[in-house]
């Protein structure tokens, strides 16, 4: 669980959600609760809001939420490559949520001239615009999902990711490689 938290930052701040300083500040919800069955292990609730702006632009910001809830996380140790290693099990469920948010200083809204100027702006000039950024907020939050369904070995729709070298072909037996 750790390990799928780290890398998922590290996405965020790789697509430029988070930035150096951020990433402490995202994290506005954190819940834990523990069982008093210890079969049962416990349940987390994390709420991470991130946003990014694109240079030279105030007019429009790009959010990318994430609501993390985990069940039955239990504490395990598990023999891996012949070391004993801690690992958690249990349920998790991640909801991304990608939206566009307009004008999120209001300068637009409180300017007397540009407040009237608005609904022109919006739906003549800026369009074509807009869903260039409608799409690549999109592109990111699929890219988040398919990240997360490959480390968890989850069964996914379209194409999925390859490594940028390819594994070489097992040599036939007896023959030395």
């Amino acid at each position: 669980l750790k390990d799928l938290y780290r890398n998922i930052r590290d996405l965020l701040q790789d697509k430029g959600y988070v930035s150096g300083e951020t990433f402490k500040f995202m994290e506005t919800y954190y819940q834990e609760r523990h069982n008093p069955d210890p079969r049962k292990g416990k349940e987390m609730w994390i709420w991470w809001r991130t946003s990014k702006t694109e240079e030279g632009s105030s007019y429009f910001r790009q959010h990318c939420d994430l609501d993390w809830h985990m069940r039955y996380i239990q504490d395990i140790e598990v023999i891996e490559r012949g070391k004993k290693v801690r690992a958690q099990k249990g349920e998790v469920e991640i909801e991304f949520h990608g939206y566009l948010e307009l004008d999120p200083d209001g300068t637009w809204e409180n300017h007397w001239f540009l407040k009237q100027v608005h609904p022109l702006f919006y739906t003549r000039i800026w369009a074509k615009r807009r869903e260039t950024n409608v799409n690549t907020i999109r592109t990111d939050v699929y890219k988040f999902q398919q990240y997360v369904k490959d480390y968890l070995g989850l069964k996914q729709f379209g194409a999925t990711t390859f490594p940028f070298y390819p594994t070489a072909p097992l040599p036939p037996e007896g023959k030395p490689a």
